[in-house]
Formats: structure tokens, C-alpha cells, sequence
């Protein structure tokens, strides 16, 4: 099953996976936080609000491992970031970009690797202006046998992540 993110136009956040996802919460996108969770094993969806349909966005990777949301190409506007194990040979981070629309078009897909090149499977995802500069940067903690790296990505003047 191909992983999805969901927001609607009414900026409530939805995920669906197929297995185990940890979630957290980000009370900058809605007034009161509002988390739908769809449980493959028992069929169940718990909510404390009533959705519109969902609106589902494809990632080119798979196995989604962390989300994050944040301003990545610096229009004013949330983005997700989400990390990808993307199998065992290497991971990737996927930013789903957000219109004024309250939809996302376009993503960057951007192949995680070490100082050597070699792909490494991503264990976690956080963002924050690590060098100060007023733009939103990407760490990712590497899984697998690169278990004590963490990599930070800076994100460009033109709101590139890389």
C-alpha cells in the first residue's frame, strides 16, 4: 500500500498507513488540535470532530517512518516533510509544499545519504533554523548501522531543502 498524507481544505490532518505509525501533535496549523487515526487492523476511525473527504496526496517513497510540518519554501504557508525508509538501501524526505488553497502541489523528493554516499535508512525528522538564518532546516537521525549520525539539511535562499 502506497503511504498517504491527508489535509483538507479545513486544515484537519489525517494519515493512513497500513501497520504502526507514531504521531505527534502541531497546534500551529488549527486552533484546537484535531487527529484522525485510521486503524487498518480493526477497521476504526477515532476522531473528536467530523471531516469532509479526505483529499490524498501520493509519495514517491515508501514506508513512512516521521512528519513534520513547517515553512520550507518560505512563503508563509505550512508544508509536510515527511522521512521514508524506502526499503533497507537508503531513505528518502519527501516536502509536500501548501498553497493559500489549503491543498499541496509539487513535492521534493531528495535521497538521504551519508558522507560517503551510501544510502541510509531516516529514524527521525525535526526541523528549525539551526544556523540562524530565518529559514526552516531539516535534521534527520539515520537508522540501520548509522545509528549515532544525525544529518542537517539547510534549507536555500530559493526555500530548497538540501
Amino acid at each position: 500500500m502506497e503511504p498517504t498524507i491527508s489535509l483538507h481544505k479545513d486544515n484537519d490532518l489525517m494519515l493512513k498507513k497500513s501497520g504502526a505509525m507514531v504521531f505527534s501533535q502541531h497546534k500551529k496549523l488549527y486552533g484546537i488540535t484535531s487527529l484522525v487515526v485510521l486503524g487498518c487492523f480493526t477497521q476504526n476511525v477515532f476522531a473528536d470532530t467530523a471531516f469532509e473527504p479526505q483529499i490524498e496526496y501520493a509519495l514517491s517513497g515508501t514506508d513512512p517512518i516521521g512528519i513534520i510540518l513547517g515553512d520550507f519554501n518560505n512563503d508563509g504557508i505550512d508544508d509536510i516533510a515527511t522521512s521514508l525508509a524506502d526499503g533497507t538501501a537508503g531513505g528518502s524526505i519527501s516536502i509536500l509544499f501548501g498553497t493559500s488553497a489549503g491543498t499541496f502541489t509539487d513535492h521534493l523528493q531528495m535521497p538521504l545519504t551519508n558522507g560517503n554516499g551510501d544510502g541510509y535508512v531516516p529514524a527521525g525528522l525535526a526541523g528549525g533554523d539551526f544556523n540562524g538564518d530565518g529559514r526552516l532546516d531539516l535534521a534527520v537521525t539515520a537508522g540501520g548501522s548509522n545509528l549515532a549520525d544525525v544529518h542537517v539539511y539547510l534549507n536555500t535562499a530559493s526555500g530548497a531543502v538540501g
